[in-house]
């Protein structure tokens, strides 16, 4: 019997800036009521090169809540929310944000239907 080996699939490395991101963890704080604030969401997206207007948007989508900016640019998030989950959903706006994915060889043929032209 022969076994063809295949060779293994390489996986994108994340950016220096986004191992930065790892390597601190988000700065999650309660507020007086039902209210957590990002301390460090500024500096988290000066590391990631986002303007924070992109970054809040993603964030109070996958939280499902309304978020705001304050003067000092902390992120003011309605709710409970914990320093876990906020890494959670950095990892997730690495992946889907910032890392290049090539495209599958598929994509690059095209499609296989005629053209109408």
């Amino acid at each position: 019997c022969l076994m063809i080996r295949r060779p293994p699939r390489s996986t994108p490395k994340p950016s220096s800036a986004a191992s930065d991101v790892y390597k601190r963890q988000p700065d999650v704080q309660r507020l007086m009521g039902k209210r957590s604030t990002w301390v460090n969401f500024a500096e988290t997206c000066k590391t990631l090169d986002r303007k924070p207007e992109h970054l809040l948007q993603f964030v109070a989508a996958e939280l499902n809540t309304d978020s705001t900016l304050n003067k000092e640019e902390q992120l003011i998030m309605k709710g409970k929310v914990t320093s876990k989950q906020i890494e959670s959903i950095l990892k997730k706006y690495i992946n889907d944000c910032l890392l290049y994915t090539s495209p599958s060889p598929r994509d690059q043929r095209g499609s296989r239907m005629p053209s109408s032209a």
